[in-house]
């Protein structure tokens, strides 16, 4: 990153350290790439899932690359084997002194699959998001707040038998806030919780025939910035 701070214990100045941020909506220098790597925990509702496993956590796999001086490109893939997820998305940055802005949208496909001896059931869909995000720059400290839509279709199979496909282009909102920071020395982490109010979240595609309705799903997320 082009960014640096300069870091200081008792009186001794060491050598400037790059900053380095991934979520935050400020833009990158063309093809600069980044990876955050993490987990994230998402609770889930006791309407869609018993109370003794209403917790789904999943390692994330986030990657962004700089294709001009304001416009990144965005993927991300997450599994947790029952539920897979990937997602391609496009962000363009503005800034105004140390506040900066984000537009973007990103598109997502999404696998589930279960296979017991009392049912075997195949799910896979698609939604999009987009989003807009405000970020303010404190120097060994970047914070942004993101907001997004979200728009599913979904079709499910049992025993290969197709069922049915559903759309849900009214599926909910989101509003995300992400703290980005040195843990130590030139480490940075990227520390997040997304609150996500939805008729469906793809996690919970198993009880996507008994629920319709705004339920909240509250993520929290943490990773490195690689």
């Amino acid at each position: 990153m082009p960014d640096q701070i300069r870091c200081e214990d008792n009186d001794i100045k060491y050598d400037t350290i790059p900053r380095d941020f991934f979520f935050f909506p400020k833009s990158f220098e063309p093809l600069e790439f980044a990876v955050n790597l993490g987990i994230g925990i998402t609770r889930l509702p006791v309407q869609v899932v018993e109370e003794e496993i209403s917790y789904s956590p999943m390692p994330i796999f986030n990657m962004r690359l700089g294709l001009s001086q304001t416009i990144s490109a965005l993927m991300q893939i997450n599994s947790n084997y029952i539920s897979n997820h990937a997602s391609i998305g496009f962000m363009k940055s503005y800034n105004f002194g140390d506040v900066y802005f984000s537009l973007g949208s990103e598109f997502s496909a999404w696998f589930g699959h279960i296979q017991l001896e009392a049912i075997k059931l195949k799910t896979w869909g698609m939604f999009m998001t987009p989003n807009a995000a405000v970020g303010f720059d404190f120097g060994s400290l970047f914070f942004s707040t993101q907001i997004e839509s979200q728009h599913h279709v979904f079709w499910t199979y049992a025993e290969n038998e197709f069922l049915g496909v559903l759309k849900k282009f009214d599926g909910g909102f989101a509003v995300k806030f992400c703290a980005e920071q040195p843990l130590w020395n030139k480490h940075w982490v990227a520390l997040s919780l997304k609150l996500n109010y939805s008729k469906f979240f793809y996690q919970s595609w198993l009880s996507y025939s008994t629920v319709d309705e705004y339920l909240f799903y509250p993520e929290f997320n943490f990773g490195f910035n690689l």
